[in-house]
């Protein structure tokens, strides 16, 4: 208790007390013996200050009895106070400074203090609770991830401007925000009292080591527009949706999808969203429902269970508007153009793996909505596309610049274009083909349009597009009716909600432009019936079994190129029969034309077709002579 506090307070209390004759200097001796030996100097400092024979000594002490009274009864109500703080903390695994420790502590008003102290499993626990109360931190997979927004759009138009990035929380962020959701003190030991400090290396390191988090959200996604949960109710309060563990980080305002909706109000809404197609050459109309299912994808994206198709637009000519209807259906998704990435290709025409799997890992980092390959040339597919296509929520995939494997969240819509494209392997059953063709030489000279500033106008109605989509959406599946449009395998959720709800609004069945639909995107098919074909001529047939014999896949290659590397001048070789054969070979191994392929590339493509069914007949491996790897051509149902 300092002196001036002690002065003013006693000076309070002695006013009503003036100096009279009556007081003695025995009454004042009894009061001296009252006052506690350890506080008799302040007391006798606090006489000295006031006028002389103003008050005497029995009410100086009278009044200073009064306040030490005042300061115990407030030194207890303190106690009890930091009592039921303490019980509160004890709850949240939260240790409280008392107030005498932490005087010289500046205190941000309402949050809780923690001490760091040499139990570091116990600091990494309080940090972690302290973390699960800010809202915008979250858990995805093993790592702690936050939501910012990409200033400028790269180099390689791989990212647009103001597209959300989920990004890993750097070590420097989890300080900041720790240091704003907590006050962290140590203990002084040359003050003798605990101050103020940062969070140590230490805790941010286990914290962000820790891998499992309790009690922090877990994200899927983020979503940039009103999205369709399991149950048929929509997402539009922004902020996170705990249902779906998506996030919903809007830039405009949008209005209330109707609750009470029927099967006619579906219908209309599907008209709105055909009329920014309206200008576009579909082949069919399937085709033109491929665009408005690849929208109500994005927009249905947290009702889906598992992976969804991809999209691509393809025409035989440029300017069609491939580009431009992938852009239309990004900027009513998210308000912006579809990315712009470069599908990799090396010096020989075939798909760089490597590269398009560090790719496809920097989308995934992400949590991209949408991945985007514009302008592809001659071929689209490979093993990692086909890997992220098929992904049920989580995928493996190499990180780009570094050697290791991480496996991260995947909820994107893989959209792409190009002229002629070539669906290679089994991605041609993973992907929806939207066929344009123009009528015109020169499409990108046509006029006429109904509007003629297309993205303009879809950004000004973005809004109202993307209320219809949420109402065909909402209506189908709080109807409860099915339709039987078939099932993909792999996206059987995807194939009950989208195609089943346009048919349900009168649209066309949009699973009839499957790559798979269109005879002239199996080129493999094609090529293991000529294979077939070939390894039937090529060997006789041995017994009653009716199978070919068998036969490696040097023998194949020796067979049908006996003398093949000739020089120009020498002229074209004699036909043979098995000019369709080495064509499907040279064609599936990607070697030279005319040159002989290596025998290790035909060995993976049989491989990789053996046992398919084609014709009624397959391709069996056998074990040959030497324990060599042998070849044969063989009926469907026939045994092994």
């Amino acid at each position: 208790m300092s002196t001036d506090t002690t002065e003013t307070t006693m000076g309070t209390a002695a006013h009503a007390a003036p100096n009279s004759n009556e007081a003695t200097v025995d009454s004042d001796a009894k009061a001296l013996a009252d006052i506690p030996r350890s506080a008799r100097k302040t007391w006798a400092i606090g006489v000295q200050k006031w006028p002389a024979g103003r008050y005497s000594a029995a009410a100086v002490a009278a009044a200073f009895l009064d306040a030490a009274e005042k300061q115990r009864k407030a030194a207890e109500l303190n106690r009890e106070k930091l009592a039921e703080q303490e019980a509160k903390a004890k709850k949240a695994n939260l240790r409280l400074i008392a107030d005498g420790e932490s005087a010289s502590i500046t205190r941000l008003p309402g949050l809780p203090q923690l001490q760091i102290t040499a139990r570091l499993a116990d600091n990494v626990d309080q940090a972690e609770k302290l973390l699960a109360g800010d809202p915008d931190i979250f858990k995805q997979s093993t790592r702690l991830v936050h939501v910012v927004r990409a200033e400028s759009t790269d180099k390689g138009k791989r990212v647009i401007a103001g597209t959300p990035l989920v990004r890993a929380l750097p070590l420097a962020t989890l300080k900041e925000r720790l240091t704003r959701l907590g006050n962290f003190v140590r203990f002084d030991a040359r003050a003798k009292k605990w101050v103020q400090t940062l969070p140590t290396d230490s805790i941010l390191q286990g914290l962000d080591c820790r891998a499992e988090y309790r009690g922090i959200r877990e994200l899927r996604g983020v979503i940039e527009a009103p999205g369709l949960r399991p149950d048929g109710t929509v997402i539009q309060t922004p902020g996170y949706d705990a249902a779906t563990g998506f996030l919903y980080a809007p830039s405009i305002v949008f209005p209330t999808v109707p609750k009470a909706l029927s099967q006619c109000d579906a219908a209309k809404a599907l008209l709105e969203l055909c009329e920014p197609f309206c200008d576009f050459p579909f082949v069919s109309e399937a085709d033109r429902m491929v665009p408005i299912a690849a929208l109500l994808t994005l927009l249905g994206r947290p009702a889906i269970a598992g992976p969804v198709p991809g999209v691509l637009q393809d025409a035989p000519t440029r300017g069609t508007g491939k580009t431009l209807c992938t852009d239309v259906v990004c900027v009513v998704a998210t308000g912006r153009t579809a990315p712009r990435g470069t599908f990799p290709m090396t010096n020989r025409g075939l798909v760089n793996v490597e590269e398009l799997e560090k790719i496809l890992s920097s989308y995934a980092l992400e949590s991209s909505a949408v991945v985007g390959f514009d302008n592809l040339s001659g071929v689209f597919g490979g093993a990692p596309l086909d890997k992220v296509l098929t992904a049920v929520d989580d995928v493996d995939l190499r990180i780009l610049g570094r050697t290791e494997r991480r496996r991260t969240r995947w909820s994107a819509v893989v959209l792409a274009s190009g002229n002629n494209v070539e669906i290679l392997g089994d991605t041609v059953r993973r992907v929806l083909v939207c066929r344009m063709v123009s009528a015109v030489e020169k499409p990108e000279e046509r006029a006429g349009f109904k509007h003629p500033e297309l993205l303009r106008w879809v950004g000004k109605n973005r809004a109202r597009l993307v209320i219809a989509g949420l109402t065909l959406l909402r209506a189908y599946r709080i109807s409860g009716a099915t339709c039987d449009v078939g099932t993909i395998g792999s996206f059987e959720d995807w194939s009950r909600l989208i195609p089943s709800a346009i048919v349900w609004a009168g649209g066309a069945n949009v699973m009839m432009a499957r790559a798979t639909q269109d005879p002239a995107q199996d080129d493999e098919k094609r090529s293991i019936a000529v294979l077939v074909a070939g390894l039937i001529k090529l060997c006789p047939v041995v017994g009653l079994d009716a199978m070919a014999a068998p036969i490696s896949a040097r023998n194949i290659i020796d067979a049908i190129y006996p003398d093949r590397d000739r020089e120009p001048h020498d002229g074209p070789p004699a036909p043979d029969g098995f000019e369709r054969l080495r064509e499907a070979i040279e064609q599936e191994t990607r070697c030279q034309p005319g040159r002989k392929p290596e025998a290790n590339r035909l060995g993976k493509w049989l491989q990789r077709v053996r046992g398919r069914v084609v014709d009624g007949w397959r391709i069996e491996r056998i074990e040959g002579p030497q324990r060599s790897v042998c070849w044969r051509a063989v009926p469907s149902g026939a045994s092994s």
